[in-house]
Parts: structure tokens; C-alpha cells; sequence
């Protein structure tokens, strides 16, 4: 499946890329309107908050909190094991633990804060964005989608930049 993304600015109506399609093709396709934004860190800040599947990444950022819990968890125990006798001074029992509380810790903290990033095509897209704009997402459609195609045509026709993310 594959989402268009399309820079487009705040003052022109998204009608103009709807021209295109037929009412019938309107309704099966899916129109993602981001709010305005007014620079690059805000717009990637909508993209990240919005927890899109289709626009952002976010099992790197994940497995990376769960990975420097595991690690901070498992010196903080075996830490406690050596120097200062707890889990009776058993090095193996305070690894282990360790380890899983800080896995889950690195996973909860994942989970409540967000690690979605902007998938890499989307980040070139926002390099060419004059602001204030706003950001428009079309799909998810197959690949090679008359529709897509359509839209992808008219965006070329009035030189709006835009990208397709798999």
C-alpha cells in the first residue's frame, strides 16, 4: 500500500488536487489534512504527534528504549548485587532481574512517550517545504492506483511538492 504526501499551502483549497477524480473515487480515498504549520519543527512535530503507521517509523526508537533499559537495569542490579549485598550478593539473580525490569521499564517509557520519526521520504519532502504550509496524505492505495496516479499528475501540473511512501 502506498500514502501520498503532499506539501500544499494553508491559503489554497485542497479541492484543487480533488479535481481530478470522479465523486465515486472521492469517497474511497482516504484525505489526511494536517494542521498548519508554521516551520519545519513544527510540521515534523504534527507528523510525530499524529502516531501515523503510514507517515512515521517507530519500531528503531523502540527497540532502542528497551534495549538502554535492559542495559541500565542490569548495572543498576548487579551494581546493588556487588557493593552493597543485595539480592544476598547473587550477581546471576540481580543480571536477570535486572534485565527484565529494565527491558520493561525501556518498553513502557517507549510506549507512554512515543518514539515515531518521520519515515525518510517524508523528512526529504519536509526539507523542500515553505511555511507556513500544510501537509496533505493521501491513501493507503496499491501501488501503481489510477487514482494515486491521478493525484500525483495534477500535483506535477502546479509544482507541489509531494512523495509516496510504501
Amino acid at each position: 500500500m502506498t500514502m501520498l504526501f503532499v506539501l500544499w499551502p494553508p491559503e489554497r483549497s485542497t479541492d484543487e488536487l480533488w479535481s481530478t477524480l470522479s465523486d465515486e473515487a472521492r469517497r474511497s480515498v482516504l484525505l489526511r489534512v494536517y494542521p498548519v504549520a508554521t516551520e519545519r519543527a513544527h510540521l515534523l512535530s504534527l507528523v510525530r504527534d499524529g502516531r501515523d503507521r503510514g507517515a512515521t517509523r517507530w519500531r528503531r526508537g523502540f527497540m532502542r528504549c528497551v534495549l538502554a533499559g535492559l542495559v541500565i537495569g542490569c548495572a543498576t542490579a548487579t551494581t546493588l548485587a556487588l557493593f552493597f549485598d543485595m539480592f544476598a550478593g547473587l550477581v546471576g539473580v540481580a543480571f536477570g532481574f535486572g534485565s527484565a525490569v529494565g527491558a520493561f521499564l525501556g518498553a513502557f517509557t517507549a510506549a507512554m512517550t512515543g518514539t515515531e520519526r518521520p519515515r525518510d521520504e517524508l523528512l526529504l519532502l519536509i526539507k523542500q517545504a515553505t511555511y507556513p504550509c500544510r501537509l496533505l496524505q493521501y491513501g493507503p492505495l496499491p501501488a501503481g492506483d489510477t487514482r494515486l496516479l491521478a493525484i500525483q499528475a495534477r500535483c506535477d501540473e502546479i509544482d507541489a511538492p509531494r512523495c509516496s511512501c510504501d
